[in-house]
């Protein structure tokens, strides 16, 4: 008997174990978790063009799709920003826990499997702010 995956909760085949690809309508993305961090606190995630048929798995959102080695999803900008920035809303970390079952960002560290409830998010008090290049400062 042949069991087929949904492909939501299967990972992208030639990622390691701290790799992460997004593609978005104008380009794929690798990065690794801290990178990740890095491109939500620049406000780069959220400028990521959705791609035209995918919706997100959370909201029905035009998505973009995040892949790991665990798990494939389409998300919409907003959502892999809030993932990355381990503070999905109760109700977005529980649906999407209801489809994916448990991922390293989804992970019981990161949030309460009961409530949703975000145990370590990295949003507070933070703005998307520009990374700043060395030539920027030169004016």
């Amino acid at each position: 008997m042949t069991t087929q995956q949904n492909p939501s909760t299967s990972g992208r085949p030639g990622l390691g174990c701290v790799d992460i690809e997004i593609d978005s309508a104008e380009t794929t993305t690798r990065t690794d978790p801290n990178g990740l961090l890095m491109m939500a606190f620049g406000g780069e995630l959220l400028k990521l063009k959705p791609m035209p048929s995918a919706r997100s798995l959370i909201s029905g959102k035009p998505a973009v799709v995040y892949a790991t080695d665990e798990v494939t999803v389409p998300l919409s900008p907003e959502e892999v920003n809030r993932l990355a920035l381990r503070s999905l809303r109760p109700d977005e970390f529980l649906s999407l826990l209801a489809v994916t079952g448990v991922f390293h960002e989804l992970h019981d560290d990161f949030y309460d499997e009961q409530t949703g409830e975000a145990l370590q998010p990295q949003d507070s008090g933070y703005e998307p702010v520009p990374i700043r290049r060395d030539d920027d400062a030169l004016g």
